[in-house]
């Protein structure tokens, strides 16, 4: 959660502030304000040519993706957080799995195969060899299996909303202190009523939408 007042002029002496202002209040919410996403990308692949014959020449080959489940560091994060009654956002007589983000298996199957084929047609008389000749012509062909890479703008949508993160507008709440450093934020906030910890289920603050096309 974060709470900053609205400005509306550009200063850098006051986005620099405001940029010190927010790291202290996720230290003192015990919060991350910068997420490392660890992924180690593995890609091995062997493929070869074999002339069958003189004017046919196959190229086969497999290749394996593994890139792990870097999104699993959101289960980490909500999981440690909601483990501790003092650091949790949610309603804590959920089930921990009904407030965190969800463990995701890793892809671990990835295995693309590789078909390509290169032939030089041979007809030496009739029509076939007056479309396409005698060693005169190339035909090309191939097949192939890919995967996507990590989409790491899911992942951006996923760690800005709940459970990983409350969300809340607190209308007309200005700075509280002259020095407003993240902890006296926080309790002002809290202690206006207008924020409260282990009253909300995570769940309701999903937004669900889906298209049904003709």
């Amino acid at each position: 959660m974060r709470w900053l007042p609205t400005l509306h002029r550009r200063d850098d002496k006051v986005l620099g502030a405001l940029g010190a202002l927010l790291a202290q209040i996720d230290s003192e919410l015990g919060a991350i304000s910068t997420l490392s996403y660890d992924e180690i990308d593995q890609f091995y692949y062997f493929q070869d040519d074999w002339r069958v014959r003189p004017n046919l020449t196959l190229n086969l080959g497999v290749r394996y993706e593994y890139t792990g489940q870097p999104i699993n560091l959101l289960n980490r994060v909500t999981v440690e957080r909601e483990s501790d009654p003092k650091q949790a956002f949610w309603r804590q007589n959920l089930q921990i799995e009904a407030r965190t983000n969800p463990k995701i298996p890793a892809d671990g199957n990835n295995f693309a195969p590789r078909l390509g084929v290169v032939w030089s047609p041979r007809y030496e008389s009739g029509l076939l060899a007056k479309a396409f000749g005698k060693d005169k012509t190339t035909i090309r062909g191939g097949f192939g299996i890919a995967y996507d890479a990590t989409f790491y703008n899911l992942m951006l949508n996923i760690s800005t909303a709940a459970p990983t993160v409350f969300l809340t507008n607190v209308p007309g709440f200005g700075v509280p202190v002259a020095q407003p450093t993240g902890d006296k934020v926080r309790a002002a906030v809290v202690a206006s009523g207008q924020i409260a910890f282990n009253q909300f289920d995570p769940r309701l603050f999903r937004v669900i939408a889906y298209t049904d096309g003709l």
